[in-house]
């Protein structure tokens, strides 16, 4: 077995993952589509609106950390007010001085 399954988040067939996987010593995230119970041989493909549900998922299952978002959000420095549709209250993640998850 070359992982080791931490955490998983199901939304439908479609899975976000925390692995650990041996060869490279770290944790890492696989996102997969497993229709009928079995995982495909291709990759996942889903609307903008199913993979925000999923990220969201991952996040309240703690699949994905609570230093995710602002790293995915902050990628220039500020938020500028963001709010993300469904996404789960997070109480401790500061997107920055004034914004927080709602």
């Amino acid at each position: 077995m070359y992982a080791t399954e931490r955490r998983t988040s199901r939304v439908g067939d479609n899975r976000i993952e925390r692995l650990y996987i041996k060869a490279h010593k770290q944790e890492e995230i696989r996102v997969s589509w497993w229709p009928e119970g079995r995982m495909a041989n291709r990759p996942l493909d889903v609307t903008e609106a199913d993979f925000a549900k999923l990220l969201a998922q991952g996040i309240a299952d703690g699949v994905l950390s609570g230093q995710f978002l602002p790293r995915l959000v902050l990628g220039d420095g500020g938020c500028k007010g963001l709010r993300i549709e469904g996404l789960p209250a997070q109480d401790g993640i500061r997107l920055c001085g004034a914004c927080r998850i709602r």
